[in-house]
């Protein structure tokens, strides 16, 4: 019985993702022969949660369980094995609704930790806001103030509307005024303001309920007030239906169809760290030609200026490759990957570079030379020093431990953007999302949440898609779902 506790898969939930812990060998050993029978006796699964506010940090779970004082347990179920790899992981995940809605993950009850991109839409995505204030001149206020159109379409939508209905409002009234002034000469027999109002009404609106004297008794001011008043009232439906259908149409509303891992995992492949997130599409229609790009945000101390803030690193892409576009097939999940070499914002400054600071830019790193990819060098696609291959080069360890604290000091942001076109609109969409140090977790891998249905057609289970598995160094690459 001791035993089988021992070997029996647990889910952790780091702020809501749930980490299924499965023997790395076991696991690896089922994706090999994933029509395998795993037929053993039922095991007890424990379930620590932390969606209320209880958290487990990746820096807490970097040994091989964990803190335990710092996991809730939730409860204790008995789970019976399935026949494959999919669904051993289905089986230790309890169904739990995806359109969940979270704030930015907190890791204390009650506190929200800054973030340059928010993450307050549901199923833990972003609603792409950047959270930057402008201050700025009031002449560089009113240049962007001139681009009346978008100022417009980016209000909020009832500020819109209320717009458009003053705007009306005040058509009607000036309108009204004039058919009030001209109505003796006129023949109107207009006697109150409020009956002048009614006729500005019916005109803009084209009802036609008529006047005593539809040719205005041929007074000269008539026709001028009537054709002035249809050329307004068509501008302004004009405007209106312009502005709403941009809003209505715009792709930050279609790019929410596209969905990030909750969490990142950094994994050592090939005695190399990766960086790597997870994207997919839940639109019956998916984007064409998707591609992908990550940046680096983080603080910095600079001798002598002191902290630098905010300062933005692009990360080269190992896969998709950078070189080739970047581009994703959305449609079923992509592991967006970027290697941890000397040109990574992500790797330590102090490894970026000789121990002897002679700078060597076939090697290092160094502003503002074209970033490379160590990869590079490994294929043969261009010469230099593998960084692996540096004397003064730490363990594989050791750079994992000076990586975790690299993050953690310098606030490291992670900003993923996909971009894509709507089939549909033709609308170019972008979709974004960041994941900060407290939602990267080491030397785990992504759960494998596609699958074969009794027909034979694909399934994609979105319950399963924040799922992460333990995974060692070169364990369970089998488990990408996207390979090239």
């Amino acid at each position: 019985m001791a035993a089988a506790a021992q070997n029996s898969p647990r889910r952790v939930s780091y702020a809501s993702t749930t980490v299924v812990d499965v023997d790395a060998a076991t696991l690896h050993s089922e994706v090999s022969r994933s029509n395998a029978s795993l037929r053993e006796t039922p095991l007890n699964s424990t379930i620590h949660n932390a969606d209320d506010g209880s958290h487990l940090r990746p820096a807490d779970h970097a040994g091989s369980n964990g803190s335990e004082g710092l996991r809730r347990v939730a409860s204790t179920e008995q789970i019976h094995q399935q026949d494959d790899i999919f669904h051993m992981v289905k089986a230790t995940s309890r169904m739990r609704s995806w359109t969940k809605r979270i704030t930015t993950a907190p890791q204390t009850p009650g506190v929200r930790y800054p973030r340059l991109l928010d993450r307050d839409a549901r199923f833990y995505q972003s609603l792409g806001r950047f959270a930057v204030r402008r201050s700025m001149p009031l002449h560089a206020f009113r240049l962007y103030r001139s681009d009346w159109f978008h100022f417009l379409v980016n209000l909020a939508t009832w500020k819109i509307v209320v717009i458009m209905m003053f705007l009306y409002v005040v058509v009607c009234v000036v309108y009204a005024g004039l058919f009030h002034w001209s109505s003796s000469a006129c023949g109107l027999e207009l006697k109150t303001f409020r009956q002048a109002f009614m006729l500005s009404l019916e005109s803009l609106t084209t009802i036609g309920y008529g006047v005593p004297d539809p040719y205005f008794n041929d007074c000269l001011a008539g026709p001028f007030v009537v054709l002035s008043q249809a050329i307004v009232g068509l501008f302004v439906d004009s405007v209106l239906i312009g502005v709403l259908f941009t809003r209505f149409s715009r792709g930050t509303t279609r790019s929410r169809s596209v969905i990030f891992s909750n969490k990142a995992v950094i994994r050592a492949v090939r005695d190399q760290w990766h960086f790597m997130v997870q994207a997919t599409e839940i639109h019956p229609n998916p984007l064409v030609e998707c591609h992908v790009r990550l940046y680096a945000v983080l603080h910095r101390e600079v001798e002598p200026h002191g902290k630098i803030f905010f300062q933005t690193h692009a990360m080269r892409l190992t896969h998709p490759a950078d070189e080739l576009g970047g581009v994703l097939l959305l449609v079923l999940p992509n592991v967006i990957t970027h290697q941890i070499d000397p040109w990574s914002p992500l790797m330590p400054p102090e490894l970026r570079t000789a121990t002897d600071k002679k700078f060597n830019a076939r090697r290092d790193f160094g502003f503002p030379d074209v970033l490379q990819r160590d990869i590079d060098v490994a294929q043969g696609a261009r010469e230099g020093v593998p960084s692996e291959d540096k004397s003064d080069f730490p363990s594989l360890e050791a750079r994992k431990e000076m990586i975790r604290s690299h993050l953690m000091k310098n606030n490291v942001e992670i900003i993923a953007i996909i971009e894509g076109v709507d089939p549909h609109t033709a609308a170019t969409v972008q979709a974004r999302h960041s994941y900060t140090y407290r939602d990267i977790v080491f030397d785990h891998a992504f759960a494998p949440c596609v699958t074969k249905g009794s027909d034979g057609a694909c399934q994609l289970d979105m319950y399963f898609f924040h799922d992460l598995v333990p995974a060692g160094p070169d364990e369970l690459l089998e488990l990408t779902p996207s390979i090239a």
